[in-house]
């Protein structure tokens, strides 16, 4: 069975306390089924490269300038899907929800190239998991 997760919070490398809940449940199902395949749609959820802030725009602006390069990993039965997005406040602009879900869809896509078509679509929390599933 394949299983295609959107999660709204996972770890990172900059904060690697965000969402291991996700991370560790999506782990032990991988361990206990074999038969599952799971691929894990990231964007920079929490990760300080890919958030921009207002209280200091010249740093977020020199964010906007670096190289964003989709990363696909595998390991154990978990494939990761890495299409950089960048977020801010939900005040200004919907806080890139546009790229968020286009940078989901590119790795929707990726899983479907690499692995078929999910037999789930798995959202870990309504926003903005749930909603862009």
């Amino acid at each position: 069975m394949k299983v295609f997760l959107i999660p709204s919070w996972y770890p990172s490398a900059s904060n690697p306390i965000y969402g291991t809940f996700v991370k560790e449940q999506v782990e032990l199902m991988a361990q206990q089924n074999k038969d599952l395949i799971f691929g894990v749609s990231l964007w920079g959820q929490g990760d300080d490269p890919f958030l921009l802030y207002s209280r200091d725009p010249i740093k977020s602006l020199k964010k906007c300038f670096v190289n964003l390069v989709p990363i696909i990993s595998s390991e154990g039965g978990i494939h990761h899907f890495f299409t950089p997005a960048f977020t801010w406040s939900k005040r200004f602009l919907g806080g890139n929800l546009e790229g968020i879900v286009a940078a989901n869809i590119k790795n929707f896509n990726a899983f479907k190239e690499s692995v078929g078509l999910p037999d789930v679509l798995h959202a870990q929390a309504s926003y903005p998991g749930a909603w862009i599933a």
